[in-house]
């Protein structure tokens, strides 16, 4: 990337992201890489502020951290899909997303297999949750 620096109105065009070692980008990026080594992971999504139009979030692997609480500054996220990573924390970051209108999650991600109370409240907001099995 340092050939190739992002400049802020690359970052302003970003309206999708998605964090997911089976996309092919990352044989452009490295040809060798072995598709096991963690040189492409995300350790924590604090940057998202970086990306002030960035709409849909898709995070299937890739991301070290489980912290939800930087996507509060994530303004215009509309759709969120989070991937078995490890158990969500701060889910009620969600709650301050005015444009968030889809959250699709894995039953495992959750701490409580009870009902969870931050999923009632974006249902009640009009949030399309799904959980996935």
């Amino acid at each position: 990337m340092g050939r190739y620096p992002l400049q802020q109105r690359h970052l302003d065009a970003l309206t999708f992201m998605e964090l997911d070692g089976g996309l092919v980008i990352y044989d452009y990026v490295w040809p060798y890489w072995d598709g096991q080594s963690r040189i492409f992971d995300v350790s924590v999504l604090d940057d998202v502020r970086l990306l002030p139009n960035l709409e849909r979030l898709n995070v299937t692997s890739m991301l070290a951290g489980t912290d939800l609480k930087p996507l509060r500054t994530a303004r215009k996220l509309e759709r969120v899909t989070l991937g078995r990573i490890g158990t969500w924390q701060n889910l009620d970051a969600l709650l301050g997303l005015p444009r968030l209108t889809h959250l699709s999650l894995f039953k495992s991600n959750l701490r409580s297999r009870f009902r969870n109370p931050v999923l009632q409240a974006l249902r009640d907001k009009g949030v399309n949750v799904t959980i996935l099995r």
